[in-house]
């Protein structure tokens, strides 16, 4: 019988990223690029790397939580972004963005 509690959870958590990522775009979409776009840019993807530390699970360990947020720190901070579009603090941001959607679905399975 398969854990209808875990699957719901799934649900509910991969709902929340992709809601997540409508609002990204939607505040890229709103980016006035003739003034000040890296700045707008960048509030776009702290908002985004927020959403994404506040969608985890429930069920997903506080202290589990911490670790991998450190470590997609750490390895984002380890590459090198000085050349990346559209900006090095953004570049850095979405890396670690990517990494704990990732480290995240591998603890959803």
């Amino acid at each position: 019988m398969p854990n209808y509690m875990l699957i719901f959870s799934f649900v509910i958590f991969t709902s929340t990223l992709e809601a997540a990522s409508f609002e990204f775009q939607k505040c890229m979409d709103e980016v006035d690029y003739s003034a000040m776009k890296n700045t707008q840019m960048n509030a776009c993807i702290d908002a985004e790397y927020l959403r994404v530390l506040n969608a985890t699970s429930k069920r997903y360990p506080l202290d589990l939580k911490a670790k991998d947020t450190s470590l997609a720190a750490d390895v984002c901070e380890a590459k090198d972004h000085s050349r990346e579009a559209p900006n090095p603090y953004f570049s850095k941001i979405s890396c670690r963005i990517e990494l704990l959607k990732d480290l995240y679905s591998i603890y959803q399975r």
